[in-house]
């Protein structure tokens, strides 16, 4: 029987980061930590369908997967420049900030070496617990994806890291080709690139659904766009310094020693630097391109501001929708080619993969209580741990779910799977080396 002191399950940036800090601290190592990671993609992918050209992450390429833990270490995303021959001529940009293109490239080049690590093609279906009186082990099932042949491995520390799902409004349901959502969009929208005069509807107000119009407009020159959103407009992130230090690694403590009522209402009162708002330069593209149609007396693009989309059904081959003023509760049906959906991701809570193992959890709310190291509370005699990434906004604040700190994450998810008993909070939180005067903008590109 094969047990692993780490399974991860998924292999995007969050646990990559994590096999990169186990890796390095392999190298030193007396005893080495035995790792798997299972992705059920065929490779490793990054938002692949919103790679949308010269459209940059709104994060420090200096938060990238190690630097901010270890400033020397071979997988930084300068060490990738200077790989590809590009570090001279990057920093003649004069930009932190790639773009997400280059930037899901340097992810690939850092999966890619360590190939050894992670099992593609095969997704988690179950986890189960091994022993009664005391639980010392997971036996995680999963499936390959290709040959539905069901294996299992068993392990100390299960580590879950499996992204957002594609959230849709009520009433509204994909259809291939019609209506799907801004994480299909690049695939998608390449079965338009022929056609006449397309007709476009975009819901959503942040910075997906904003690129998804400037992009719809330069690329299909002769379609009209709507963009439908609930604000007055589109409302600009609020990037000031002293508010952007809430996606620094320290202010995760900050968050997570807030009392629990507390929390909410900080979420809210920060929301405006992530979620439903987009980067200012992108707004005043946006409403230029908007004055010169009504200087030019053609206009294609339209905002629909103050508006949902209420109802979506496809019929005769275009999606009929129904906007509905959210101000005067009037309601229009219009035709459309194909609805797209920037309505952002939920993430659910208990994780789906933890439905065997309720019994083990410990609640609070209806939700796992997750310690500030990122360990699912369980009751005393379960001594495996269960690790959660990007799970735990609600407790660790808004970076939980960005690339903000995946480096010092993965170096406490590290500590504590070296030293720490599962039910036990007295682990040292690692140093880490910060500099807190680089602006970012963060959004739902995690």
């Amino acid at each position: 029987m094969q047990i692993l002191d780490v399974v991860g399950v998924g292999f995007g940036p969050s646990n990559l980061a994590l096999a990169i800090a186990i890796e390095e601290y392999n190298q030193s190592a007396d005893t080495p930590l035995s790792m798997s990671f299972i992705e059920r993609s065929a490779e490793f992918i990054w938002h692949k369908d919103m790679l949308i050209k010269d459209a940059t992450i709104q994060v420090s390429f200096i938060k990238d997967l190690v630097t901010l833990r270890n400033p020397a270490s071979e997988y930084s995303f300068l060490s990738y420049l200077k790989a590809q021959g590009r570090l001279l001529k990057f920093s003649n940009l004069k930009t932190f900030n790639p773009t997400r293109m280059e930037f899901c490239k340097y992810f690939r080049w850092a999966a890619d070496k360590l190939p050894a690590v992670v099992q593609y093609s095969k997704r988690v279906i179950d986890v189960q617990p091994v022993g009664t009186e005391s639980v010392n082990l997971w036996q995680v099932f999963y499936q390959h994806v290709e040959s539905g042949e069901i294996e299992s491995v068993f392990c100390r520390n299960l580590v879950i890291a499996t992204g957002g799902t594609p959230k849709f409004p009520e009433n509204i349901q994909p259809f291939p080709g019609k209506i799907w959502h801004s994480s299909g969009f690049l695939s998608n929208i390449a079965q338009f690139e022929h056609t006449g005069t397309p007709s476009f509807c975009v819901a959503g107000g942040g910075q997906s659904g904003a690129e998804i119009v400037e992009y719809l407009h330069a690329n299909f020159p002769q379609a009209t766009v709507h963009s439908v959103f609930g604000g007055f407009g589109y409302k600009p992130a609020d990037e000031s310094s002293f508010v952007n230090e809430i996606f620094d690694p320290d202010a995760v403590d900050v968050f997570y020693n807030v009392a629990a009522k507390r929390r909410d209402a900080l979420l809210a009162e920060l929301s405006q630097t992530n979620y439903n708002v987009v980067d200012i330069e992108l707004i005043d593209k946006l409403y230029h391109i908007h004055y010169q149609e009504e200087v030019e007396g053609v206009p294609r693009l339209h905002f629909r501001r103050m508006t949902r989309v209420e109802d979506a059904k496809v019929t005769s081959n275009k999606v009929r929708v129904t906007l509905r003023d959210i101000h005067n509760d009037k309601a229009v049906t219009e035709h459309f080619d194909a609805l797209i959906m920037a309505t952002g991701y939920e993430r659910a809570s208990p994780h789906p993969l933890l439905d065997s193992l309720y019994g083990l959890i410990e609640f609070e709310q209806n939700k796992p209580i997750i310690s500030r190291y990122f360990c699912v509370k369980t009751q005393a005699h379960v001594n495996a741990r269960i690790i959660l990434q990007g799970f735990s906004e609600n407790a660790h604040g808004l970076t939980d779910t960005l690339l903000s700190t995946l480096s010092v994450r993965s170096e406490e998810i590290l500590q504590n799977i070296l030293d720490v008993p599962v039910n036990n909070e007295s682990v040292t939180k690692p140093a880490a080396t910060q500099d807190s005067s680089v602006k970012e903008r963060n959004y739902e590109f995690i």
